[in-house]
C-alpha cells in the first residue's frame, strides 16, 4: 500500500469516527473538534479531502440537527399548528366545549359543556383516538391561546 493509500484510509478511518461521533453529540464544538482532526489526518494536502470530509461531515451534522428538532412526523395531529375550531352548521359560528368525555357521555350530557369557543380558533389534537357518544366521535385537543386540553366533537376540527 502506497503512502497515497495510507492517506486516505486515515481519512476516511478519521471521517467514519467523526460522523458518528457527531450524530451522537451533535454541538458544534464537538463538529469543530472533529474538522481539526480531519485536517490533521489530511496533513500533506488537507484543502481537497478536508474540504470534502469537512463537507460531508457538516452535512451529517445539519442532517443529525434538523431531525433531532423537527416534529416527528407520525404524530401528524399533535403537533400541526393550522387545526382549528369550526361549526359548519351556518346557524351557529361557535363550538362547545366539554369536559370529562372520557368518564360521561358527552353525546347525552349537557352538563360536559365548559364553554364555547369561536370558530377559526386554533387547537393541536390532543388523541384523536376519540371516544363515541351519540352521534358524535368525542377527541382531546388543547386550545392554543391557552393550554387548556378539552373535548370537542371530532367534526368540529379541521387540520
Amino acid at each position: 500500500m502506497d503512502s497515497r493509500q495510507r492517506k486516505i484510509n486515515r481519512i476516511l478511518g478519521t471521517l467514519k469516527q467523526g460522523t458518528l461521533d457527531v450524530r451522537r453529540n451533535p454541538s458544534s464544538e464537538n463538529y469543530s473538534r472533529w474538522e481539526a482532526k480531519l485536517a490533521r489526518a489530511s496533513r500533506d494536502k488537507p484543502t481537497v479531502w478536508a474540504l470534502i470530509g469537512a463537507g460531508i461531515l457538516f452535512f451529517g451534522v445539519v442532517m443529525v440537527s434538523q431531525l433531532s428538532t423537527s416534529p416527528h412526523k407520525n404524530h401528524r395531529t399533535k403537533s400541526n399548528p393550522n387545526c382549528y375550531l369550526y361549526n359548519d352548521n351556518s346557524d351557529y359560528n361557535v363550538v362547545n366545549i366539554r369536559a370529562n368525555c372520557d368518564v360521561k357521555a358527552c353525546g347525552y350530557d349537557d352538563s360536559t359543556i365548559i364553554g364555547e369557543y369561536p370558530n377559526y380558533t386554533p387547537v393541536n389534537v390532543a388523541d384523536a383516538s376519540g371516544r363515541k357518544s351519540g352521534r358524535f366521535t368525542w377527541i382531546q385537543v388543547v386550545l392554543v391561546n391557552n393550554g387548556q386540553v378539552v373535548w370537542v366533537a371530532s367534526s368540529k376540527v379541521r387540520c
